[in-house]
């Protein structure tokens, strides 16, 4: 007895068959290789088109990670376009700042904002905001022991600059 598959079946379409219909034939047909058929870097995850023309052929289709898929769309220049000059809404941030104001972080995500920020220019505006906002405040053993060998190491440095 033979099974009711492919083009034995009553309802086979053929060529004519539906974009999503067409992607699952070709993920049963196509063996999907280890990496990327583009960079051969990452795993495959889509099976992406090459005409365009979306024939019933395993050969017009590549296995490919998500990063070459959208290039070779073009759908990565096409999201940087869209997102040129967009900016949040200043109502926006002061919605941002104020869910994040006060949250409790752990040690290791204070550790990633500080690695992250190393380095940048702080402005007058920032560093009176951050002055502020320790007022009153009572610095912890540990941050007074750093204070002062921060202050250490500062004289130590203006000493050796001034001989």
């Amino acid at each position: 007895m033979e099974k009711n598959v492919g083009c034995k079946n009553g309802m086979w379409k053929g060529d004519n068959v539906g974009y999503y219909a067409l992607h699952i034939w070709i993920n049963k047909h196509k063996p999907k290789p280890g990496l990327c058929e583009e960079c051969k870097q990452k795993p495959p995850y889509d099976c992406a088109n090459i005409s365009g023309q979306y024939k019933r052929d395993v050969n017009d289709f590549k296995w490919l990670c998500r990063s070459c898929h959208m290039k070779s769309d073009n759908r990565l220049e096409i999201l940087r376009q869209a997102n040129i000059g967009s900016k949040h809404s200043a109502e926006h941030i002061e919605k941002v700042r104020a869910y994040h104001l006060g949250k409790i972080r752990s040690k290791e995500t204070r550790k990633n904002i500080s690695l992250k920020t190393k380095g940048l220019k702080k402005t007058k505006e920032h560093i009176e905001n951050l002055r502020l906002s320790h007022l009153g405040k009572k610095p912890s053993l540990e941050t007074l022991e750093k204070m002062r060998l921060s202050q250490q190491k500062r004289r130590e440095l203006e000493q050796r600059l001034s001989i």
